[in-house]
C-alpha cells in the first residue's frame, strides 16, 4: 500500500512537471513570437532609415561634385577634372612626357603639390562609388594607380638629376654632401662622403630629426644616402594585413535583414536543441522512476 501510494505520488509530481514544463513552453513561445514582431517592426523602420541616409548621402555627394566641379572651373589651375576620364589621361600622359633633364628637384616639387590634389580627388572618387562599379570604375582606379606609380618614378628621376651635380652642395670642411630639403608633402635628404673619410661615417640632419651611421664595409664605396619622408601613403594598401572591408562588399555579402534572419535562426535553432535536451531528460527519469517503482514492487511480493 505504501510503494502504490508512494508511486501515486511520484507520478503525480511527474505529470505536474511536465505540466509546468509545458506551461512554460508555451509563455516562452508567446514570448518569442512576440519579440519576432518587435524586431520585425524594428527592421522595417531602421531599413527605411538606412534607405533615406543613403539616399541623402547620394544627394550630398552628387551636390559636392557639382561643387568641386564649379569651383575647379573658376580657379583655372590647369588641373584635370576628375570625373572626366579624358582629362585625367591627358594630364597624366603630359606628365609622364616630361624630359628628363626637365625633372629637377624644385620643379618635381611644385608638380608634387598639384599631382597630390589629383590622386586625393581621384582617391576620393573610387572609394565613393563616383565612377559606379562598372568598367570605367575599374579604369579609374587603374589611372588612380598609375598616378601614383608616376609620382614615385618622377621623385627617383629628380633625385637623379640632384647626384648628377653635386658640387653646390658639398660641404668643405667635411668634404661630404650634404642636401635637405623641406617640404609640404615630401622632405629629402641626401648624404654622400666625398673623400670616403673614415671619420664621416655618419650624419644628422637635424631638420628632419633623422640620423644614421654607415657599416664600415661602406664607407669607403662611392655611394650616396637618400633619405625621404612623404605626408601621404601610397604603399599601405598593398599590405595583406591592411584589408579594409568596403561598404559597398558589406552591403551585399550581409544586409540589415540577412543579419536579423541569421539572429533568429540561430535562436530558434537553440530553443530547438534545449526542447530536445528537456524531452530526453524528462524520459530518462520517467524511464528511473518506472524501474524504481518495479524494484520496489518486486520486493514487496
Amino acid at each position: 500500500m505504501d510503494a502504490a501510494w508512494q508511486r501515486l505520488q511520484e507520478e503525480e509530481a511527474e505529470r505536474m512537471r511536465l505540466e509546468q514544463e509545458r506551461l512554460e513552453a508555451e509563455e516562452r513561445a508567446i514570448r518569442d513570437a512576440e519579440e519576432r514582431v518587435l524586431r520585425g517592426m524594428q527592421l522595417i523602420t531602421t531599413n527605411e532609415t538606412v534607405s533615406e541616409n543613403q539616399r541623402r548621402l547620394a544627394d550630398a555627394l552628387s551636390v559636392e561634385y557639382q561643387n568641386d566641379r564649379w569651383e575647379r572651373y573658376m580657379r583655372c589651375d590647369g588641373l584635370p577634372d576628375p570625373l572626366t576620364r579624358q582629362e585625367v589621361t591627358a594630364y597624366l600622359n603630359s606628365w609622364r612626357e616630361t624630359p628628363i633633364e626637365a625633372e629637377q628637384y624644385p620643379e618635381v616639387m611644385r608638380r608634387t603639390d598639384e599631382v597630390l590634389r589629383v590622386i586625393d580627388d581621384l582617391e576620393r572618387h573610387v572609394r565613393d562609388k563616383a565612377y559606379g562599379d562598372g568598367e570605367l570604375a575599374q579604369d579609374m582606379a587603374a589611372i588612380l594607380q598609375q598616378y601614383q606609380d608616376t609620382q614615385t618614378e618622377k621623385l627617383d628621376v629628380a633625385t637623379y638629376n640632384l647626384l648628377t651635380d653635386l658640387r653646390p652642395h658639398v660641404d668643405l670642411e667635411t668634404n661630404t654632401v650634404q642636401f635637405c630639403s623641406l617640404g609640404r608633402h615630401v622632405s629629402l635628404a641626401v648624404w654622400s662622403n666625398c673623400s670616403k673619410n673614415l671619420k664621416n661615417k655618419g650624419f644628422l640632419f637635424k631638420d628632419l630629426g633623422v640620423r644614421f651611421e654607415l657599416p664600415k664595409q661602406l664607407m669607403d664605396k662611392d655611394i650616396a644616402v637618400r633619405i625621404m619622408r612623404t605626408e601621404y601613403d601610397h604603399v599601405s594598401k598593398f599590405c595583406r594585413s591592411k584589408k579594409m572591408l568596403d561598404l559597398a562588399e558589406f552591403r551585399a555579402r550581409e544586409t540589415l535583414s540577412d543579419v536579423v534572419l541569421e539572429e533568429d535562426l540561430r535562436r530558434e535553432r537553440e530553443r530547438e536543441a534545449a526542447r530536445v535536451a528537456a524531452e530526453q531528460q524528462a524520459e530518462r527519469e520517467a524511464a528511473e522512476a518506472e524501474r524504481l517503482a518495479a524494484e520496489a514492487a518486486s520486493a514487496k511480493g
